[in-house]
C-alpha cells in the first residue's frame, strides 16, 4: 500500500537512502528543501541508490523559519502525509549555541507542530548518546527530569551540534506529549557506508577518521583497548527507520539502531587500513591528553580532528536485544560490519598507496582526461592559478599511468610537478590547435582562468560528445553558467580545489601538500574519481556540494585581500587585517547562507585560522595576476558575493568599498565643488600610470603651478616629519621615503574640509593628512597619527590643500594641543583626549552615511551624516588618496587601506567612536 510521507533533512546521506528505500517500496515522498530546483539532482541520487525517482517531490521550505516556511499549496499538499520523518539538522563542529538552536531545535519542534496539527506520526532522529544515561548524568542531564537542565551548560561541555540534538529530543518528547500526538524516536550510532557499495559522503565523521589514516595524522588509538565507536550501516538504519514507520506497535517507542558487532576502535583501523594498503596504529594516546592537545588550534588543524568528535568514543556497552527482536520480526537481514566497513574505506578513499597496482604506463587508459593550457589570452605566457591546477592534476594522472593529453595555446614539451621529495615530468607535446582532435573524449579536465572561458569555445566543441564529462577546476561563482553554455554537449561537473601550490619561476609548479578536488554527489562526478583513483590527487564526492563550494567561495574572497594590499599571507597575522578579513566573511557568511548553503558560525575564524598558518610567504592566483598586470578574476571571486547580497536584500558594505579593486581615475581629476559624499574607495588606488595621474592630481589641487615635479622628496629630515612648505608646493603629492636603514614617509599631505574637494567619478573624496611616526621595523604608531589627524582636521577651513604643508610643520608642536586620549606627544606623554579609533576603517555609502562599525553603537546624540571624513593608507596617512605605485615596508604585510571619518557630539564635540 503507498503511503503519502513528508521527509527533512532528505537531501542529507541518511535521507537519500531513507528516501531511496520508502520510494522502492512504493510510497510517495515529498522533501522539505530549501532549494527546490536541485529537485533533479536529488532525483538522479534516488536512482542510483535503487530508489523509484518519479515518486519524489519537492516542498519548498526552511526548518529555521516559522510555519517551515511552507505555501499555502504545499501546507495543503502535506495534510495528505501519514508520516513526517524529520532528519534535518546541522551538523559541524564548533557551531555557536544560538545557530544550532535555531535549526537543530527551534526546527524540531516546527516540525512536530505540524505532525501534531494534522494527525501524522512523527518518526525521529535521534543519537546514541540519548540512550547512555551515565553519559547524560554525567554532563548535567537527568534523563527522569530533563526539564531541570542548565541547557548553557551542557552546550559547553559537549559542543552545540551534540547539545542541541539532546535538547531537541527532550524538547520534542514534552511538546509531542503535550499535544497528544503519536511519535517514534529511532536512536542511530555513527553511520556506516552502506553495506554492499559502500557510499558515504566524505562529510561524515567516519569518512574523516579514515582521511586522517590514510594521510598518516592518525599515528596513535585514541583511548585504551576497550574504546569502540559504535556503528550501524546506513542501509540497515533506514530500513529500520522504515518498519517503525508503519509499525503500529512502535508509536510511543525508542529504538536504538547499533551494531553490537562493532570493533574496538583499534581493530577499526585495522580493517580500513587492510583494503588501503596502509598500516594502522597500534599504540594508544589517552583521550584526555589528546582533547589537551586538540586545545591547541595548529595541532587540531594538523590532525584535522575537533575534540567534540572524540565525546562519541565510547567504553559503555549497550543492550541490542529490542532492535535484533525487531529486525527479526520485520525481516531485516543485519549486514557484517567488518565488511562493510572495508567497503566504506574503499568508496571513501580512492587514493591508496603508490605502491598498490597500477596500470602500465604507456598504455591507452580509457579515460583521456584532457589539459588545457593558457588561451588565447594576451597574457598567454603565464597563468599561475590555472598552471598550478593544470600541472597538479595532469602529474597526478601520469603518476599511475594513466597519462593525459595536454591542449592549449602555448607550445610546450612538458609539465613539472615537485614536491615532497619528486619531480613528475608529464610529457608533452601540447596540443595547440583545436583540429588536431581527431574524436571526443570521455573526460576534460578545464583549467583556464574564469576570465579566460570565451576562448575555449573550440576546444570544447572538439573535444566533447554525448558522453563527455567536463571537469570545471575554476573558483566556482557564477562561471558554471558560462562553461555550460560553450559546452552544448557533455555533462558539466564543477569542482572545488584544495591545491595548496605555487608557480616557480622556472615553469615548474610546488605542490606544498597533499591535492584534493570535492566533486557533487552524482553520477558524472564518479568518472572523475574513477580516473583519480590511486593517484596523489584525493576526490571526495559531496552530498551538500553547494555549501562546500561556497565555503571554498569565502576563502578565495578572504584571499582577495593579497592583491589589494600587494601583500602574501604573512599580512593576515596584523591585527587589523584580520580583523577586517573576519568581519568581510561574516558578511559573506550571511549572503552564503541566504544562497542556501549550510555553514556553521565557525567557518570566518577557520578560514582565517587557515591563513594566519600558511607559510608567510604564501600568494595566491589573484596576487600574482595583480603583481603581473593581468586581468583578475574579482569579479566572480568578491563580486559575486555583494550581487547575489544586493538580489537577496543582505547588506555587503564592506563587499561594496572593497569592489572593484583598482579603480582608474577619470582624465578630469579636478575639484568637486562641494561634494559632500564618499563613493568607490577601493581599498586601493594605485595605478599603471601613476606619474601621469599623480601630475594631474597635482595640478588639479594647486591651479597655479604650471609644472609641477613628480618624484621622492627629499626635504624629511627627521621622524618628527620637520620638512619645508616648499616641498610639497613644488613636488605635487607626497611620495614615501626608503633607505637601506629606516622608512620614513614625508610628513605634509592633503588636508581637506568642507571647502576643499577632491573629485572622483562625480563623488566628493575629503581627504586630509597627518605627520606618521614610522622608521624602520619600528611599525607605525597609530595614535600620534591620529592626533595629527585630528589637529589638522580642526585647522581645515583652508582654500588650497598645499597650504598643509606649514601646519604639518607644527603638528609636532600642536600634539599636546590635540585633546585624544591615546595618543602621545614627541616626549612621550599623553596630551589628552581619546581618538584611537580615527584611523581605522568606516564603511560609509555615497552620501556619507554610516553603514558599519566595529565599535558598536553611537553615543546619544550623535552626528554620522553629513561630517568630515578622510581616507588615506594605513602605514603612510600623509597620502590622502595615494596614487603611486606599492609602498613595500620593511617589516611584513604593511599595506592597507583606512578610511577615517571625524564624528561630533550633540555639542559639537570631538566623538571618534564610530570609525571601523
Amino acid at each position: 500500500m503507498s503511503v503519502e510521507c513528508f521527509v527533512t533533512g532528505g537531501t542529507g546521506f541518511i535521507g537519500q537512502h531513507l528516501v531511496s528505500c520508502l520510494s522502492a517500496k512504493g510510497h510517495t515522498i515529498r522533501v522539505l528543501m530549501r532549494r527546490p530546483e536541485r529537485l533533479a539532482q536529488l532525483r538522479e541520487q534516488v536512482d542510483n541508490l535503487g530508489g523509484v525517482a518519479n515518486r519524489v517531490f519537492a516542498v519548498a521550505g526552511d526548518l529555521e523559519q516559522e510555519s517551515l516556511g511552507l505555501s499555502l499549496s504545499d501546507r495543503e499538499a502535506l495534510r495528505q502525509a501519514e508520516v513526517v520523518f524529520h532528519l534535518g539538522a546541522h551538523f559541524a563542529w564548533g557551531l555557536s549555541m544560538e545557530h544550532s538552536r535555531a535549526v537543530n531545535v527551534e526546527g524540531a519542534k516546527r516540525v512536530a507542530l505540524l505532525a501534531a496539527q494534522q494527525d501524522s506520526r512523527l518518526v525521529m532522529i535521534g543519537g546514541y548518546m540519548l540512550k547512555n544515561n551515565e553519559h547524560l548524568q554525567r554532563i548535567g542531564i537527568d534523563p527522569g527530569h530533563p526539564e531541570r537542565t542548565h541547557w548553557p551548560a551542557v552546550y559547553r561541555r559537549v559542543g552545540a551540534y551534540e547539545g542541541s540534538k539532546l535538547e531537541a529530543h527532550f524538547a520534542t518528547l514534552e511538546f509531542m506529549a503535550a499535544k497528544g500526538g503519536k511519535m517514534t524516536v529511532v536512536h542511530p550510532a555513527t553511520v556506516c557506508g552502506h553495506s554492499r557499495t559502500g557510499h558515504i559522503p566524505c562529510s561524515q565523521p567516519l569518512v574523516d577518521l579514515i582521511r586522517n589514516l590514510a594521510q598518516g595524522k592518525l599515528a596513535a588509538v585514541p583511548g585504551s583497548a576497550e574504546h569502540w565507536l559504535p556503528l550501524v550501516t546506513v542501509d540497515y538504519l533506514v530500513e529500520l527507520v522504515s518498519a517503525c514507520a508503519f509499525d503500529p506497535s512502535m508509536a510511543g517507542q525508542e529504538l536504538l539502531a547499533l551494531d553490537d558487532q562493532s570493533p574496538n576502535l583499534r581493530e577499526l583501523l585495522a580493517e580500513v587500513a587492510q583494503p588501503l594498503g596502509i598500516k594502522s596504529p597500534k599504540h594508544h594516546i589517552s583521550l584526555r591528553l589528546l582533547k589537551w592537545l586538540l586545545s591547541i588550534p595548529p595541532v587540531a588543524r594538523f590532525l584535522n580532528t575537533d575534540a567534540e568528535a572524540l565525546d562519541f568514543i565510547q567504553t559503555t556497552r549497550f543492550d541490542t536485544a529490542a532492535v535484533e527482536q525487531f529486525a527479526k520480526r520485520h525481516g531485516i537481514s543485519k549486514p557484517d560490519i567488518r565488511q562493510s566497513l572495508r567497503n566504506t574505506a574503499m568508496f571513501a578513499q580512492p587514493r591508496a598507496a603508490l605502491h598498490c597496482a597500477r596500470v602500465e604506463a604507456g598504455t591507452e587508459h580509457p579515460f583521456r582526461g584532457i589539459r588545457f593550457s593558457e588561451s588565447t589570452s594576451p597574457y598567454k605566457n603565464r597563468c599561475p592559478g590555472a598552471r598550478c591546477d593544470r600541472t597538479t592534476v595532469a602529474a597526478a594522472l601520469h603518476e599511475v599511468g594513466r597519462t593525459p593529453m595536454l591542449c592549449g595555446r602555448t607550445p610546450r614539451d612538458s609539465l613539472v610537478l615537485q614536491g615532497s621529495g619528486v619531480r613528475i615530468v608529464v610529457p608533452g607535446p601540447v596540443r595547440t590547435d583545436p583540429a588536431q582532435i581527431a574524436r571526443p573524449v570521455d573526460l576534460v579536465f578545464l583549467a583556464v582562468k574564469a576570465t579566460q572561458n570565451a576562448a575555449t569555445a573550440q576546444w570544447l566543441a572538439a573535444l566533447s560528445g554525448p558522453q563527455t564529462v567536463v571537469c570545471v577546476l575554476q573558483k566556482r561563482g557564477e562561471q558554471l553558467e558560462s562553461v555550460t553554455a560553450l559546452c552544448p554537449q557533455g555533462r558539466v561537473v564543477p569542482a572545488v580545489v584544495w591545491f595548496p601550490a605555487q608557480a616557480q619561476s622556472d615553469g615548474s609548479v610546488l605542490l606544498r601538500s597533499d591535492a584534493r578536488i570535492s566533486l557533487p554527489d552524482e553520477a558524472a562526478s564518479l568518472v572523475v574519481a574513477q580516473a583519480l583513483q590511486g593517484s596523489r590527487c584525493l576526490v571526495d564526492l559531496v552530498s551538500n556540494f553547494r555549501s562546500l563550494a561556497w565555503q571554498k567561495l569565502l576563502q578565495n574572497a578572504a584571499a582577495g585581500l593579497m592583491a589589494l594590499t600587494h601583500r602574501r599571507s604573512g599580512m593576515y597575522g596584523r591585527h587589523d587585517i584580520s580583523k577586517l578579513t573576519l568581519d568581510y566573511l561574516q558578511e559573506c557568511l550571511a549572503v552564503a547562507r541566504a544562497e542556501g548553503a549550510e555553514l556553521g558560525d565557525e567557518v570566518p575564524q577557520a578560514i582565517l585560522d587557515k591563513f594566519q598558518a600558511s607559510p608567510a610567504d604564501l600568494g595566491t592566483s589573484i596576487l600574482a595576476d595583480r603583481e603581473a598586470g593581468r586581468p583578475l578574476e574579482w569579479d566572480i571571486r568578491n563580486g559575486v558575493i555583494a550581487r547575489r547580497g544586493r538580489a537577496r536584500g543582505i547588506p555587503t558594505p564592506i563587499g561594496d568599498v572593497l569592489h572593484p579593486p583598482i579603480p582608474t581615475l577619470p582624465a578630469d581629476f579636478s575639484e568637486a565643488g562641494d561634494n559632500t559624499g564618499f563613493a568607490g574607495f577601493s581599498g586601493s588606488t594605485w595605478v599603471e600610470d601613476g606619474n601621469r595621474l599623480r601630475k594631474e592630481a597635482a595640478l588639479a589641487l594647486n591651479p597655479d603651478a604650471e609644472n609641477p615635479k613628480i618624484g621622492r622628496r627629499r626635504d624629511c629630515r627627521d621622524g618628527a616629519g620637520a620638512c619645508d612648505e616648499e616641498g610639497l608646493v613644488d613636488k605635487g603629492l607626497p611620495q614615501p621615503q626608503r633607505s637601506a636603514r629606516q622608512t620614513r614617509y614625508p610628513p605634509g599631505g592633503l588636508a581637506a574640509g568642507r571647502g576643499v574637494r577632491v573629485g572622483i567619478g562625480g563623488h566628493g573624496v575629503a581627504v586630509c593628512g597627518c605627520t606618521p611616526a614610522h622608521a624602520g621595523r619600528g611599525g607605525y604608531r597609530q595614535p600620534q597619527s591620529g592626533a595629527d589627524a585630528e589637529y589638522l582636521f580642526r585647522r581645515r577651513d583652508h582654500p588650497k590643500l598645499h597650504a598643509a604643508a606649514g601646519h604639518c610643520r607644527k603638528a609636532g608642536a600642536g600634539w599636546r594641543r590635540c585633546r585624544a586620549p591615546g595618543a602621545r606627544a614627541a616626549s612621550g606623554q599623553p596630551p589628552g583626549a581619546v581618538a584611537e579609533q580615527l584611523n581605522e576603517l568606516l564603511v560609509v555609502d555615497a552620501q556619507g552615511r554610516w553603514l558599519m562599525s566595529s565599535k558598536g553603537t553611537f553615543p546619544p546624540g550623535t552626528q554620522s551624516a553629513d561630517r568630515d571624513f578622510f581616507t588615506h593608507h594605513r602605514d603612510d596617512p600623509s597620502s590622502g588618496i595615494y596614487i603611486g605605485p606599492p609602498i613595500r615596508s620593511r617589516s611584513t604585510s604593511e599595506w592597507v587601506i583606512t578610511i577615517s571619518r571625524r564624528y561630533t557630539d550633540s555639542e559639537g564635540q570631538f566623538a571618534a567612536r564610530g570609525s571601523w
